[in-house]
């Protein structure tokens, strides 16, 4: 048991059962900068369907992001240079994607994320 607590990437488990604290520069809420650059990530991928890689950048801003901390449609159409009416109609296209694919493609981001965000910190 004890090799499993000590291995690499099982900070959230160590921090849920009361071993150590949460890293907070890796465990925080998720940065729309950070969810627009997975997106760009994401949108290569061929095995994702084109008519689901085009809504990813508004898609992946909802999902991943606490409902009180989702950006208005106003400021998220501000920060992708689209009107706020296609944010909206893209949120709306993206609820109807298959939910699988959906869990898939959030479950990608955040991976990513954390990544990124413990190689930053291991590097301070």
């Amino acid at each position: 048991m004890r090799d499993i607590l000590d291995s690499v990437g099982v900070a959230s488990i160590r921090s849920q059962i009361g071993i150590e604290d949460e890293d907070p520069t890796v465990f925080r809420p998720y940065e729309v900068s950070e969810i627009l650059q997975c997106a760009k990530i994401l949108v290569t991928d061929d095995r994702t369907p084109q008519a689901v890689r085009r809504l990813l950048r508004v898609g992946l801003c909802y999902d991943l992001r606490a409902g009180h901390l989702s950006p208005l449609p106003d400021a998220l159409a501000v920060t992708l240079g689209i009107s706020a009416r296609r944010v909206r109609a893209a949120r709306l296209r993206w609820e109807c994607v298959a939910p699988l694919l959906r869990f898939d493609l959030c479950a990608l981001s955040v991976g990513m994320i954390l990544c990124w965000r413990g190689q930053a910190a291991s590097r301070s």
